[in-house]
C-alpha cells in the first residue's frame, strides 16, 4: 500500500514538473545586411602644363585628360580656375561620352581672376599670382538621380555640393611679373597701324584687353594668317 502512495506522489510531482517547463521554438536569427563593396573608380584625371611658373604674357597651353578603364559611361566634368586671394571662381562644364578604354582630352588657357569677374580661356596671364586649377569628373547617372537630368544646365555648384566625384585633380601655377595695363575695350581704341592687317589697325583683344594685331586669321589681310597674335604670310 506504501508502495503504491509513493509511486502515485512521485508521478504527481512529475507532471507537476513538465507544466513548469516551457517549449519555445527554435527562434531565426536574422541574415546580416548584405553590403556590396564600393568599386575603386576606373576613372583617372590629369592636368598638364609645360611647366608649373610662368611670366605675364607669355604664352600658355595646357591641357586636362580623363582616362576610363572602365564601362563606358556619360561624364559630367568640371574646370574650375581660382586665383589666391579673390574669392571670385571660374567655372565651366562640359557633358560628353567616354567609352571603355578611351579618354578625353580639353585645352586649358590662362586665368585672369578679379573680384568681379573671371576666365581661363587667355592666350597668356596678365596679372601675378597663384593660380589653382582643378578638374572634377561625375558619372552622369548619380547626377540624374540628383536633379533628374545630366546636361550643361545643371550648374556646377549644386552638383559640387551634392555628388562625390569619379575623380579630380587639381595643380597650382605661379606667374610672375608686372601686370598688364588695359589697352582697349574695342577695336576702335585701338589705333596702332598695321600692315597686314584687314583694318589696316591692331585690333582689341577684348578678354584681356590688349591691343593686337589679330585675334583670328579673319582679322588679317588675304595671304596672312593669325599667329600668336600676329599676322604672317600663310
Amino acid at each position: 500500500m506504501k508502495d503504491e502512495i509513493l509511486i502515485g506522489l512521485i508521478i504527481v510531482g512529475i507532471v507537476m514538473l513538465a507544466g513548469c517547463i516551457q517549449f519555445r521554438p527554435t527562434e531565426k536569427v536574422p541574415a546580416a545586411e548584405e553590403v556590396t563593396p564600393t568599386k575603386e573608380s576606373n576613372v583617372s584625371v590629369t592636368i598638364d602644363f609645360p611647366k608649373t611658373s610662368f611670366s605675364v604674357k607669355e604664352w600658355v597651353k595646357g591641357k586636362y585628360t580623363v582616362k576610363n578603364t572602365g564601362p563606358s559611361f556619360k561624364a559630367y566634368i568640371v574646370e574650375s580656375g581660382k586665383k589666391e586671394g579673390y574669392e571670385k571662381e571660374y567655372r565651366a562644364r562640359v557633358v560628353t561620352e567616354i567609352g571603355s578604354g578611351m579618354g578625353f582630352s580639353s585645352s586649358l588657357g590662362a586665368c585672369e581672376i578679379t573680384e568681379t569677374s573671371s576666365t581661363c580661356m587667355l592666350h597668356y596671364f596678365i596679372s601675378p599670382g597663384t593660380y589653382v586649377y582643378e578638374i572634377r569628373v561625375y558619372d552622369c547617372s548619380e547626377i540624374v538621380k540628383v536633379f533628374g537630368e545630366c546636361s550643361t544646365d545643371v550648374e556646377p555648384k549644386k552638383v559640387i555640393a551634392a555628388i562625390s566625384p569619379l575623380a579630380n585633380v587639381s595643380k597650382k601655377v605661379i606667374v610672375i611679373g608686372e601686370p598688364l595695363t588695359p589697352q582697349c575695350e574695342r577695336d576702335e581704341d585701338c589705333t596702332q597701324p598695321c600692315e597686314n592687317c584687314r583694318r589696316g589697325t591692331y585690333v582689341c583683344y577684348k578678354a584681356a584687353k590688349q591691343c593686337v594685331e589679330c585675334f583670328i586669321s579673319l582679322d588679317c589681310k588675304s595671304g596672312y594668317e593669325c599667329e600668336r597674335e600676329k599676322c604672317v604670310p600663310e
